[in-house]
């Protein structure tokens, strides 16, 4: 889901790249987080999704933090509370963007503990450095 998603995520941030330079605005993190839920989550639902990047602006990473801390010991049994804060520092320096969308959509899907899976494998990639796409931390 997430590789195809960023995919999806890179053709609405270059809709809303020409958008914002034909209205003479800055690029919208917002707004193109916002298409991008209107679409993985289907007609109908434009009040939840407005209702999710609103939240999710004001949560930023903390919102995958919650969620990693939450889990820490189902999902790392082995790490020291060090490791679980340090963990989770790195995910509160997460900005809005689409991974944050996907985290959401996937815990009003299929769980708090299944959106957690998602936060660590964010964290465990980003950790590797590994590319990924999306808007994601200013300093790490």
């Amino acid at each position: 889901m997430h590789g195809r998603t960023m995919w999806l995520y890179q053709s609405i941030a270059a809709e809303e790249t020409v958008n914002a330079k034909r209205s003479n605005r800055e690029f919208s993190h917002a707004q193109a987080c916002r298409e991008l839920g209107f679409v993985l989550t289907g007609s109908g639902r434009e009040t939840n999704v407005e209702a999710m990047v609103s939240a999710l602006q004001h949560e930023q990473g903390s919102y995958l933090a919650a969620l990693f801390v939450e889990h820490a010991q189902e999902l790392l049994p082995k790490a020291n509370p060090e490791q679980i804060e340090e963990f989770s520092d790195v995910l509160c320096a997460f900005k809005l963007g689409p991974q944050l969308v996907v985290a959401n959509i996937v815990e009003n899907t299929y769980g708090r503990l299944e959106a957690a899976r998602y936060a660590l494998a964010l964290l465990t990639a980003f950790l590797k450095g590994r590319p990924l796409m999306g808007h994601l931390t200013e300093a790490v």
